[in-house]
């Protein structure tokens, strides 16, 4: 009972998640913001993971190196536009120092340029518990051998 209610539940969280769009992806009008750095220009203009910059110092940004292009035009100050998570839009300024984080404190979502991701494999709770059955099967039987050698 317990397994057939944990696959319902896998299931069914993979039809919900499937009917909305990917959260950490970038849309076509702005970057989005996976995360922000704890003590950073993002995090005291009041940045959160999910919202979406489109521009910066009036410059509209798409991509990752429209951002950090605009954020070069002014050294010293910084203004956003930013959707933000009820989609609206909302206005972000600070001054920035020589000691701040050189890209405002944003970790933002992977694009085309990353050359790495972490895919997510689709496993159920029986394909686990086989691997872990193989796994320690291997192990066990490596431990044998090695013990033999040791005779």
């Amino acid at each position: 009972m317990a397994i057939g209610g944990h696959e319902a539940l896998a299931v069914y969280s993979r039809w919900k998640e499937g009917k909305h769009p990917p959260y950490y992806v970038h849309p076509r009008d702005g970057v989005k913001i996976l995360a922000v750095i704890p003590y950073s220009p993002a995090e005291k203009m009041g940045l959160r993971a999910g919202e979406v910059i489109v521009k910066v110092n009036g410059m509209a940004v798409k991509e990752r190196k429209e951002l950090y292009q605009a954020l070069t035009c002014n050294l010293a100050f910084c203004k956003l536009e930013v959707i933000n998570l009820e989609g609206h839009l909302k206005f972000a300024k600070s001054s920035l120092y020589e000691t701040d984080h050189h890209q405002l404190g944003v970790i933002l979502a992977p694009d085309d340029e990353i050359p790495y991701y972490m895919a997510q494999k689709r496993q159920n709770l029986l394909q686990l518990l086989r691997q872990r059955l193989i796994r320690k099967n291997k192990n066990h039987q490596e431990l044998n051998q090695d013990q033999s050698k040791a005779l």
